[in-house]
């Protein structure tokens, strides 16, 4: 892995920044209100030193005044936050990236005795081939998502394990068992992909392109923003 421990944690930590800043769009309280709490966030970070490490985007994100932000920055920052487990999975502090259940503010210590330190100590990091690995995983299942989610029907005939293997080659079949399937395709939630709503079908994909953008990031030199996401 390239990135180290730290750095891994910080931009944990400025992504759950930039999720909360959009919730705090979302809410129907006060403009005032809002704009308190934004300030709290922005204390956060300045007290222990963590807005350096903001890209200028991810600066102005933060900064904008409540109820100026574009439904295009909502979504994208919305959804980079299912890429925080993937980067704590890749230092051993989740069992599983894709669990979505998490309580990252306990997790990251986001209260006033938060100590990157400390947190750092907590971890352990992976084998470079269990990330890439999981890495091909992930690409796997966003290609799915993505790609190929207009063309359920084949799937259902074919099935997805053929199509990976035909697109891919024959060496990422061995990845494939451990990614949760039924009736020849990828399990989300308690049915496969074909039958979720087109909704829910754009939501998974949003997420997996941040899960595998997260992947990417790790094993790159790249800056978070530079990283290219390709299926």
């Amino acid at each position: 892995m390239i990135k180290t421990t730290n750095h891994i944690i910080r931009r944990s930590i400025l992504l759950l920044a930039l999720s909360e800043r959009i919730y705090l769009e979302t809410l129907k309280e006060d403009t005032k209100h809002r704009e308190k709490d934004k300030e709290e966030l922005l204390a956060f970070l300045e007290h222990f030193d963590y807005m350096k490490f903001l890209s200028p985007k991810e600066r102005d994100i933060l900064h904008a005044p409540i109820a100026s932000l574009t439904p295009k920055d909502c979504c994208t920052f919305s959804y980079s936050y299912y890429s925080i487990s993937v980067l704590l999975w890749s230092v051993g502090l989740l069992i599983d990236w894709q669990d979505e259940t998490v309580n990252y503010y306990e997790l990251l210590q986001i209260n006033k005795n938060h100590s990157l330190a400390d947190i750092a100590k907590k971890t352990s990091r992976l084998e470079v081939k269990e990330l890439t690995d999981n890495k091909d995983i992930a690409l796997i299942i966003h290609w799915r998502t993505r790609v190929i989610s207009a063309i359920d029907e084949k799937v259902k005939e074919q099935g997805i394990v053929p199509m990976i293997v035909q697109t891919f080659g024959k060496q990422y079949e061995s990845l494939l068992s451990v990614i949760r399937q039924v009736n020849e395709d990828f399990m989300f939630g308690d049915m496969p992909f074909y039958k979720l709503s087109q909704e829910e079908k754009e939501s998974v994909s949003l997420k997996l392109l941040w899960k595998h953008h997260a992947f990417e990031w790790l094993l790159s030199n790249e800056e978070w923003e530079d990283i290219y996401t390709t299926t």
